[in-house]
């Protein structure tokens, strides 16, 4: 098992309530949608920290979190929205390898 499928099996156990996909340059909402409206605000009320995956390929993702996963579903965050939760520490970050 690498560490891309242990770092995903922990949120399979339910251990984020929400949790972005970055693919490449783009972030999408894989879980947490219902809290979208609360991250885009600045002084919004939302779980923390938000866990966010790094993959360089969709096909990287696809491996990892599985043959069906597909972002046309998913609601995409602005870099700019990003880069403030970043700076304010709300983020865990795991970037995943091939």
């Amino acid at each position: 098992m690498n560490a891309g499928s242990i770092a995903w099996s922990a949120i399979a156990r339910n251990e984020f309530e929400i949790i972005f996909i970055i693919i490449g340059e783009s972030c999408y909402v894989y879980k947490g949608e219902q809290f979208l409206n609360q991250i885009l605000l600045v002084d919004g009320v939302f779980p923390k920290p938000i866990c966010c995956f790094f993959f360089e390929t969709i096909i990287l993702a696809k491996s990892v979190v599985g043959k069906n996963f597909s972002v046309v579903e998913l609601w995409t965050i602005h870099p700019n929205i990003f880069e403030r939760l970043s700076r304010s520490g709300w983020l865990i970050e795991n970037n995943v390898l091939a």
